[in-house]
This record gives C-alpha cells, sequence and structure tokens, in this order.
C-alpha cells in the first residue's frame, strides 16, 4: 500500500525569508571556497584573489581537473547569492510554485512511476522551485528597487550587474556544467575583477548584513 503523502503548504514569509538566509550562506561559503574571491566577515564584501594563488590551490585540488571544479563551485554559489536576493525582491518568486514532494523510497513507489514522472505527471516529486539562472534576464529591474534595508542600484549599475550575471550564466555556468573544455576557464579569470563588486553590490542591495545579523 502507497502511504500517503501531505502536500505542504506554499511558502510563508518567514519561510521565504529563511530560504533566502539558506541561500545567501550557501553562496558565500562556496563562492569562498572555490579561492576565487575571499569573502571579508567584517564587511561583508568580496575581494579577488591573485591568480597565481589560484592555480596552485587549483592544482593541489586535481592537477588536471581542479580549475573547472572550482569553477563550478563558483559558478553555484554566484546563482545562490542571486535566488537569495530574487526571494526578497519579489514576494512571489517562491510562491509560483508549491513546495517539492521528496520522491517516495523505492519500495513505496507504484509500479508506473518511471512513466508518471517522465509524462510530468508527479513533477511536484522533482519540482525545482527556485528555477534557473534565466532569473538573470530583467535583473536590472529589480535591482533599482528598495528591498529591506538595502541600497538600491543606480539605473546604469544595475544594467551592469545584469551584464556580468549574463557573461558568468552563458560563457561560464552553463559551459562548464554541460562539458569539460581543457584551460577554458583561462581567459575568465581577469573577471572576478568585475565579480566580486557586481556580488558585493548584490549584497548590499539586498540588505544582507543586517539580514544576517536579524537571523542570529
Amino acid at each position: 500500500m502507497t502511504p500517503k503523502v501531505e502536500v505542504p503548504s506554499r511558502f510563508s514569509p518567514e519561510e521565504q525569508k529563511e530560504l533566502a538566509i539558506q541561500q545567501f550562506r550557501a553562496g558565500i561559503c562556496l563562492i569562498e571556497k572555490s579561492r576565487l574571491l575571499k569573502f571579508d566577515k567584517g564587511d561583508f564584501k568580496f575581494e579577488p584573489v591573485l591568480q597565481d594563488q589560484f592555480e596552485r590551490e587549483a592544482r593541489t585540488l586535481d592537477p588536471d581537473f581542479g580549475r573547472v571544479m572550482l569553477w563550478l563551485w563558483f559558478s553555484t554559489g554566484a546563482e545562490y547569492l542571486l535566488k537569495g536576493y530574487m526571494i526578497l525582491q519579489d514576494p512571489e518568486f517562491l510562491k509560483q510554485a508549491d513546495k517539492p514532494l521528496p520522491l517516495l523510497p523505492m519500495s513505496s513507489r507504484p509500479a508506473d512511476w518511471a512513466n508518471k514522472i517522465i509524462r510530468q505527471q508527479e513533477d511536484k516529486a522533482i519540482q525545482n522551485i527556485f528555477g534557473t539562472l534565466q532569473v538573470v534576464d530583467g535583473l536590472k529591474g529589480r535591482l533599482d528597487k528598495q528591498v529591506g534595508d538595502g541600497i538600491p542600484q543606480s539605473p546604469q549599475r544595475a544594467i551592469e550587474i545584469e551584464a556580468i550575471y549574463s557573461i558568468l550564466r552563458s560563457a561560464i555556468r552553463n559551459r562548464d556544467s554541460h562539458a569539460y573544455v581543457m584551460d577554458v576557464r583561462l581567459a575568465h579569470f581577469h573577471m572576478t575583477n568585475d565579480f566580486a563588486p557586481a556580488f558585493n553590490d548584490l549584497l548590499r542591495a539586498a540588505g544582507l548584513k543586517t539580514l544576517l545579523g536579524d537571523s542570529k
């Protein structure tokens, strides 16, 4: 007999806030562990590192694939930061979907569970409630608005941050996620000088220092 699974209610404002905080914390951790940027916990800001230092640490992680491993952590962390901001900025961002249900244990799954998932009849079991990096599109129209204690960006800076995230999505994140290309990331290290201030602006726009202080 298949056990009954209660469908959870949609996210409350407090749950949304906690999810946003989780995204920011995870994003900061992954970016810091990627060794591409360092994070000053006192000033709540990212700072670039020297390329030679990064390359040494990448080779220590793995002589062949350390670089791409660290860039994957970096781009995933950057996406988490953006998702945290989107959750705070748009109350409807997570209300567009119910909480996802975990896939039932194998012993409890109906015989046709695989076909149902393929036909998307059981999509709640594998639902992506946070969306993809397509949320970058239109980011500039969100960054110049007040979010809590955050500092809105100027229209021009909002455009620049959207452009920087677009490069991250198309030239870095998507490429690294789908195929390994030897040494392809060497051409993008200089962009850490763009990513650090863009991430810092995103954290300020979210009022993150106050947000994390209130969550303790």
